[in-house]
């Protein structure tokens, strides 16, 4: 525990912030001309789901009418599945994952409501060490701005597909010899093998040419999702004297999603000698086709944004049990966007 709280004092910054009377006049406080089209770029997306992979992403949304529609495109430089290590694979190799998402939200509720907003007039970082232990502290001055917030709720739908390869170390205990969840079979099905640990089976059995006991495919996932999605908009902007023009400028989604899947198809695989291979599963739970994500986007000063995702993702598993093989998901993407207030149709044009 006390190793915990070290470690949170060193990356976890304080924040004190201090009222000050200043005089103003307001810019700009209505929600309403938030940019609708905005189009993102993570420029750091990192994604832990049976592996860890590091990339990129893009995703483009608008409005229209009640309807947020959005096409979203992630791909991975970095994949912790596609190993060198691994010669029982497809005949193309194994791709590091790529992630195509197509959605929409139907807004029903968008109402705004007076508020006081907080606009920063000037922060100022500090750090200080003691007994090893580094704490930064950030100083802020602010002003309390009478101003007004957006407040809507909308239904998220939408398909993911899901392009990613998968490696069955499948981590044998001492007492284990054989895997118990896959098996080898060859595509005219003339032979089924089980997969043995190394030197296990002492080449009574036929098996794939090479390091059998670590085969690795690649597969797709068709995905559906349904869920809730809660957005808070706030768009403040003044002009304080002696500080020039300062802005509270940010938009907040919170959505929980349901996700369905059929079974995910696994790419046929090459031994050392060409020989074609597929794996099969040796019980129907091995695939999971149903899921959920939880997640968190915020955009800040107009051009940042940062999105945290958690939940567990449909596809094959590598074992029965165990957490991190049976599709437990964090997801962290960081950057920046850039935007446009319009829209395709206004409230009234669409009504």
């Amino acid at each position: 525990m006390k190793k915990i709280i070290v470690l949170l004092g060193i990356l976890l910054p304080s924040l004190q912030i201090s009222s000050q009377t200043v005089k103003y006049s307001i810019v700009e406080k209505n929600p309403d001309l938030y940019k609708k089209t905005v189009l993102s770029i993570d420029l750091f997306d990192a994604d832990l789901c049976v592996g860890a992979t590091l990339g990129m992403g893009l995703r483009l949304e608008t409005q229209v009418a009640n309807f947020v529609p959005w096409v979203q495109y992630k791909f991975s430089y970095l994949d912790g599945n596609n190993s060198d290590f691994i010669d029982i694979k497809p005949a193309a190799g194994l791709h590091n994952q790529k992630l195509l998402e197509i959605g929409s939200t139907w807004f029903f509720k968008d109402k705004n409501t007076d508020c006081s907003v907080k606009v920063v007039l000037h922060s100022q970082s500090s750090s200080s060490t003691s007994r090893g232990v580094t704490t930064t502290t950030t100083y802020s001055k602010y002003v309390d701005v009478p101003s007004s917030k957006k407040s809507m709720l909308g239904v998220d739908f939408g398909l993911l597909r899901s392009m990613r390869s998968i490696e069955l170390d499948h981590s044998l205990g001492e007492d284990d010899w054989q895997n118990p969840w896959w098996s080898y079979e060859t595509p005219d099905g003339s032979l089924h093998v089980p997969i043995f640990d190394a030197g296990s089976d002492n080449g009574s059995t036929p098996q794939p040419a090479g390091s059998q006991w670590l085969p690795g495919t690649n597969y797709n996932s068709n995905t559906i999702f349904l869920g809730l999605r809660s957005r808070k908009v706030i768009n403040t902007v003044i002009n304080a004297e002696g500080w020039g023009k300062k802005f509270n400028k940010s938009i907040t989604d919170f959505y929980f999603q349901l996700m369905y899947a059929p079974d995910s198809k696994l790419e046929t695989m090459l031994d050392k000698n060409g020989k074609e291979w597929i794996l099969v599963p040796n019980s129907k739970k091995m695939n999971r086709n149903l899921g959920w994500r939880i997640g968190l986007n915020y955009k800040r000063f107009n051009f940042l944004q940062a999105t945290v995702e958690l939940g567990y993702k449909p596809g094959p598993k590598i074992k029965l049990k165990g957490t991190l093989d049976n599709g437990f998901y964090l997801g962290i993407g960081m950057g920046f966007f850039i935007g446009t207030k319009h829209r395709f149709l206004s409230n009234s044009q669409a009504s």
